[in-house]
């Protein structure tokens, strides 16, 4: 497939068809009017002093005029390098000098952050407020509002352009080290997004709901460019959190959403905060397409969120490096328990420890030969095994081409010899009512080499500190001897990454520590392992965190929202 050929005769197979809606202002925008936009934006930025092949860093949240941005850089060959606000300034300053950016597009709510910036980089500020962008330019500073822009005379769409030049560099969030940056070309993206599009016949019917950041790849690819290549659209929306899970159905009713893509933190909350029944009659009428990716599902999480709202889940699998690797596909038969089937003009194989390819069915590492590949690391080489990348996962693969994960090969638990995958015995945690989440990890032991540590969250209210060896035998009288765990620890929110999913590292790290001394006085690690310590906290506050006093507003919201959860009738009144 020529991917920029592409590129070009959307505008014109999809016309005034709606591309784009706008849950908070309700306005939209056409294939034609994104079109006529991304050109007025690709020129303003070359008249900026921007050429074909720069890097720009984007420093904004989801909005209309950031869907603009990226599509008038892509019509310009101008590389965006999405930030995510949530980066610590030492990640942001890291990103700036790594990715060798040539400037910076940051939204007004995020240009107090722009003083860590290098002073030889050009700044512009990002609006759709024309009286915004009036009192900004008075104020000396370079503004872009794709509203009032005026397109150049003369200006090409992906003049001078071929497939495999760069679109997009996505870092990742860096939870032990600084982010990495993933280089994807035109091709890569527009390929694997065609392939994906074929195998779930996605089309201009499907109406999707972008809840994801769109600072990585779940809101600028899966919910973005995606529909865009199928002449679908999509309504923008406040990126998901706890308080928006609350009003988590009205944009989907008002504006007929019939796609839902979901993340298993989505899943998880929902299940926990949706207590009324307009989501689940809405579902059973209008939903005809409902996926979900980006992190391992439990399959106790999949068949209660598949009973409440009677949808079938179309699971998908893929890194920031491969893209698409499998999915479910409409029409097809395909076990719930797996990810799907590998997309078309994708390979993969499972090897064992020593390289060597395994029989069908049996676990090892995923390895994937795939046309979509990165193009590069902007400062590793990637680590390549002749034509085949390791993915890091741990899985199998069938005789049908079906793909079950079993975990991350970093989360193996390697205890007596014996190779341990913690989704196995995290299926038995969570089936404890009073458990939330959880995430299980190893630690090092002198003797079976690691320790099963299992770390939960649970229901608001729950004495885990009188029950917790009650759990704790439960919990193992339904465990193998070689995966009974050794500690139960409760952790009140889990460290995570930009796209929701648990940092176990993270977890692992600051455990380390602990064992190293680094932790409360008077606590051993080892009266942990052996079970002597009810509850420790682990992960103590800074002492201004811990000396603050919580916002009235949040105890309440907090206390509203696990009431909502265990299904009592709850009236809030506010001023």
């Amino acid at each position: 497939m020529e991917a920029i050929k592409y590129l070009k005769e959307i505008p014109g197979l999809f016309g005034d068809q709606t591309f784009l809606i706008d849950a908070k202002s309700g306005e939209s925008l056409s294939f034609t009017q994104l079109h006529d936009s991304a050109r007025s934006v690709g020129s303003s930025l070359m008249s900026h002093g921007f050429q074909k092949g720069d890097r720009l860093v984007v420093f904004a949240d989801g909005s209309p005029e950031l869907v603009q941005l990226y599509y008038g850089c892509m019509y310009a060959g101008i590389v965006v390098v999405p930030v995510n606000p949530s980066f610590s300034n030492e990640q942001i300053s890291y990103i700036l000098k790594d990715s060798q950016a040539k400037g910076v597009v940051a939204a007004l709510t995020h240009v107090e952050r722009t003083p860590i910036v290098s002073s030889d980089l050009d700044i512009l500020v990002l609006t759709g407020d024309e009286k915004k962008e009036k009192r900004l330019i008075e104020e000396g500073k370079r503004v872009l509002c794709p509203s009032t822009t005026a397109m150049a005379e003369g200006f090409i769409p992906f003049e001078e352009m071929i497939d495999s030049d760069e679109l997009i560099v996505i870092y990742t969030s860096g939870t032990t080290s600084d982010p990495k940056g993933v280089v994807h070309s035109i091709s890569s993206l527009v390929n694997n997004g065609r392939s994906f599009i074929d195998s779930l016949s996605i089309g201009a019917e499907n109406r999707f709901l972008n809840l994801l950041p769109m600072t990585y790849l779940g809101g600028y690819y899966n919910l973005s460019l995606i529909p865009y290549l199928a002449g679908a659209s999509v309504v923008l929306t406040d990126s998901f959190n706890a308080a928006t899970a609350m009003r988590f159905w009205e944009p989907v009713i008002k504006h007929q959403v019939n796609t839902l893509w979901f993340v298993p933190t989505i899943m998880s909350i929902l299940m926990e905060m949706d207590r009324g029944n307009e989501g689940i009659e809405y579902c059973k009428e209008n939903v005809t397409l409902s996926l979900v990716g980006t992190d391992f599902l439990r399959e106790d999480l999949r068949e209660a969120f598949t009973k409440k709202y009677e949808l079938t889940l179309c699971e998908n699998y893929g890194l920031s490096e491969t893209l698409f690797i499998a999915t479910h596909s409409m029409g097809e038969k395909i076990p719930s328990d797996s990810v799907g089937k590998i997309v078309p003009n994708v390979d993969v194989k499972i090897v064992d420890n020593n390289r060597n390819e395994v029989a069908p069915g049996e676990n090892g590492e995923i390895l994937v030969k795939t046309p979509f590949l990165l193009k590069k690391y902007i400062t590793e080489k990637v680590p390549m095994e002749g034509d085949w990348f390791p993915t890091g996962d741990v899985g199998k693969l069938t005789l049908e081409n079906h793909l079950y994960i079993s975990g991350r090969k970093k989360d193996l638990i390697i205890r007596g010899g014996i190779n341990i995958s913690p989704a196995g015995i995290e299926k038995v945690v969570c089936k404890q009512s009073a458990i939330v989440e959880c995430a299980v990890v190893g630690l090092p032991h002198k003797i079976m080499g690691e320790e099963i540590i299992a770390i939960v969250r649970t229901e608001l209210g729950y004495d885990f500190k009188e029950n917790q060896r009650g759990l704790l035998k439960t919990i193992n009288s339904e465990l193998p001897t070689s995966q009974k765990i050794s500690a139960l620890q409760k952790l009140n929110e889990f460290p995570r990454s930009s796209s929701g999913k648990i940092q176990k590292e993270k977890i692992r790290l600051w455990l380390k520590r602990m064992k190293e001394g680094k932790f409360p006085e008077g606590v051993s690690i080892d009266k942990v392992l052996d079970n002597r310590v009810d509850e420790v906290n682990y992960f103590q506050p800074s002492k201004i965190v811990a000396d603050s006093i919580e916002a009235t507003s949040i105890t309440y919201n907090n206390l509203v929202y696990e009431m909502k959860r265990r299904g009592e009738d709850v009236i809030t009144l506010s001023l």
